[in-house]
């Protein structure tokens, strides 16, 4: 993330026949994504759109795709479905302010009643994942570790809290990404390790709370997904650590830690001069 300028946004909707980009007008955006059991969730806030492309979201348009990032290089943000809409005159412009959700539809819906005997956590959960319409099993980490015992286990009732449910008991985190689903024991993480200092676009220093949560603020960072370590480079931290520590050493100046990350939320507008940050909170990373 080397180049932290000309930002890009744009938003397709769509329905099961058609759909359609919008892009060169105001687009903002408040995405929020965690590991504790619920589905993402975003606001969006449309400009200046043409009389018909909104009635058109209003009353047919239910499927929503959000990208952003920088240059050519745009990410998906959010990919989800419509909760709600709505119109409002705010100043000159017309603004459609748009709710929505990941999951929704699976989530509300899909119910179990099923004995599981004989057999592991990660096929139990792919057997729940495979009762959705619109979300599937994308990624598993750490789960050649945890066993299950040969006494049944019930599950009726919704899958979102059957999924819930077994998450509590066997100690692991999952979460949602453009409508695939990703479990990872406490420890485990995905993919590559990310590096975030003042230079490649941290804000401010992070906060550190008492029972160990870091926030860090940046400029938008779309690339990253809950579940990623981040290596945080920051004097805020190297001093916490010395202090702790109660001694300087040359191993730990310029090396603040390792983060995974359990919380992301991604903010913006296409309009110039206004924000375009990424918030991500995670927890010190200690290999096991």
């Amino acid at each position: 993330m080397s180049l932290n300028f000309d930002r890009k946004v744009n938003l397709t909707v769509s329905n099961e026949s058609e759909a359609f980009v919008i892009e060169n007008l105001r687009i903002d955006f408040n995405i929020n994504k965690s590991e504790k059991g619920a589905s993402s969730d975003s606001e969006i806030s449309i400009y200046n759109l043409n009389e018909f492309t909104r009635k058109k979201i209003l009353s047919e348009f239910k499927g929503l795709e959000l990208k952003a990032g920088y240059g050519k290089a745009e990410t998906i943000l959010f990919s989800g479905y419509l909760r709600k809409a709505y119109t409002k005159k705010q100043g000159p412009d017309i603004v459609l302010n748009i709710t929505a959700g990941e999951g929704d539809l699976d989530f509300k819906l899909k119910t179990i009643n099923k004995t599981y005997q004989n057999t592991t956590l990660q096929e139990i959960l792919e057997d729940l994942v495979s009762n959705f319409d619109n979300l599937k099993v994308n990624l598993f980490k750490g789960f050649d570790n945890i066993k299950i015992t040969n006494r049944p286990i019930v599950l009726s009732g919704s899958i979102l809290d059957s999924i819930n449910k077994l998450s509590k008991r066997y100690a692991f985190k999952w979460n949602l990404s453009n409508n695939n689903i990703n479990f990872r024991t406490e420890n485990s993480f995905f993919g590559e390790n990310y590096f975030i200092d003042v230079n490649s676009g941290m804000i401010n220093i992070p906060e550190l709370s008492e029972d160990g949560l870091i926030t860090i603020n940046s400029l938008l960072y779309p690339n990253l997904n809950l579940g990623n370590l981040i290596k945080v480079k920051s004097k805020f931290l190297e001093e916490i650590e010395l202090a702790n520590n109660n001694s300087k050493s040359s191993e730990t100046e310029g090396a603040s830690g390792i983060y995974l990350i359990e919380q992301l939320s991604h903010r913006g507008s296409s309009y110039s001069g206004q924000e375009f940050y990424t918030m991500i909170g995670g927890r010190r990373y200690v290999p096991r």
